[in-house]
């Protein structure tokens, strides 16, 4: 009788904490253009501040070629972005 209360309990319990899928917003009609890249090193300093890296405007932007100008950085371990 405890066993069949103990499985009745818990599927109950499975049921009532079923997780919900969460909303999602709507994805893009068309994909749109990349315009612009930068990048930085270490600290961020906010969007449009950073170094920028030339590209032509696409959809797919693949093997960008940029020349990361690291003058000034001190020995050590750095993270670009």
């Amino acid at each position: 009788m405890k066993s069949l209360l103990m499985t009745i309990l818990f599927t109950g319990m499975l049921i009532c904490a079923r997780a919900q899928d969460p909303v999602y917003p709507p994805a893009p009609a068309v994909a749109q253009n990349i315009i612009a890249a930068e990048y930085y090193i270490d600290s961020d300093p906010g969007i449009g501040n950073a170094n920028a890296v030339p590209v032509i405007a696409g959809v797919n932007i693949p093997n960008i070629p940029a020349s990361i100008n690291v003058t000034g950085l001190a020995n050590g371990i750095h993270q670009l972005v």
